[in-house]
């Protein structure tokens, strides 16, 4: 799937940044796109939280090798 990790600023309470280098559904578009493309990652992502935490979670990819970013970055947060 690719190589993930935990980084980048603190943000606000219930919120997390999860970076992902080399993610599958991004790879064969590297550098060609001006959108994200990880979008059956980011359901992952909302479905994992939203399993774990028992709570609905909105995640949002804000960096993205499809578009030329270095990795791809997904904000991960709860929704009020």
């Amino acid at each position: 799937m690719g190589n993930t990790g935990r980084g980048g600023p603190r943000r606000g309470e219930g919120e997390a940044v999860i970076s992902v280098r080399g993610l599958f559904e991004c790879l064969p578009y590297r550098g060609k796109l001006r959108e994200p493309r990880g979008h059956f990652f980011r359901g992952y992502l909302e479905g994992v939280f939203k399993t774990l935490l028992e709570a609905d979670y909105t995640a949002n990819e804000v960096e993205c090798i499809a578009r030329g970013d270095p990795h791809c970055k997904f904000v991960v947060f709860r929704r009020a």
